[in-house]
């Protein structure tokens, strides 16, 4: 069975009039986009054009499809496991109840399957990838992320002779101190709009990755296909650690008042695994801390 014609002739066929070609496979996935035009972007605004995907998937663990939904537009919008897939799946009365995977045995239920999901994709899918495509407003900006990248040296510089940051841990408590005062910094500063604070943001990024530059051994990388740099050891093993885009996140949900999630969890006990290995100490989180 060629499972890539059938894709294209069943669901791609549909998608065509929507202004979807196919696009590629990738693993599993049968991957369509096209161009939608008319956005309001914020990542960059040179651009009112949002790329959408609708990703056919292969279970790798038996003989199911699901359809998974993604554009390049930032918000937190999921195109996995979607609701209306898990809605309008026949299987509820199965073990496959609440699930978004559609599952086949042989090739005649494969092309019904693929009609099935088809028909969602038409009737939900698009209209989801609307919700997708409406980009959050605050949020890291490739002038941003490119200023981080190309300067975060001086940027770090700046930061520590205004707010006077001593950059030598000689504890443990010393590296949770930092994040306390960072998170001081940014509820201070949390009622003010977005525009007045980004310099003060990019600042604290570069802060928190030329510690881990230093205190790890990491090194600063930024993909084409990423939105911000990240930091990581040069040998890409480890955490990757997203500074703007965690410092903006933090802003962005106490601006909102919205409940704040861990408060830089990875970072802090990254520095300090780091730290023990240096001085022979024991984690805050290995003494029942944090």
């Amino acid at each position: 069975m060629k499972k890539t014609q059938i894709i294209k002739n069943t669901v791609g066929k549909k998608l065509k009039d929507y202004g979807f070609r196919y696009l590629k496979t990738e693993g599993p996935c049968r991957i369509f986009m096209r161009e939608a035009h008319g956005y309001k972007r914020y990542y960059d605004p040179e651009t009112d054009v949002v790329k959408q995907y609708v990703n056919i998937q292969e279970s790798d663990y038996g003989m199911g499809l699901t359809a998974r939904f993604e554009t390049d537009a930032v918000n937190g919008v999921s195109g996995d496991d979607v609701e209306f897939l898990k809605e309008k799946n026949p299987n509820k009365l199965s073990a496959n109840k609440g699930s978004s995977w559609f599952f086949y045995s042989r090739e005649e239920d494969y092309k019904r399957v693929l009609l099935y999901l088809a028909d969602l994709i038409m009737e939900y899918g698009l209209d989801h990838l609307d919700r997708m495509s409406i980009e959050e407003e605050v949020i890291p900006t490739k002038a941003m992320a490119n200023e981080l990248m190309e300067n975060h040296a001086e940027l770090d510089r700046r930061f520590l002779e205004k707010y006077k940051f001593n950059t030598v841990a000689h504890s443990m408590e010393d590296i949770e101190d930092w994040f306390q005062k960072l998170k001081e910094m940014i509820i201070s500063v949390s009622e003010k709009l977005y525009e007045e604070v980004k310099e003060l943001l990019l600042e604290m990024a570069a802060f928190i990755g030329e510690r881990h530059c230093e205190l790890i051994g990491a090194k600063w990388f930024f993909k084409e296909y990423m939105y911000t740099p990240f930091i990581q050891k040069e040998n890409h093993l480890g955490r990757l650690f997203w500074g703007l885009e965690d410092v903006v996140r933090y802003y962005r949900a106490y601006k909102k008042k919205e409940e704040v999630p861990t408060w830089f969890r990875g970072e802090i006990l990254g520095y300090e695994e780091a730290y023990e290995k240096k001085n022979g100490a024991v984690t805050r989180q290995e003494s029942g801390g944090l």
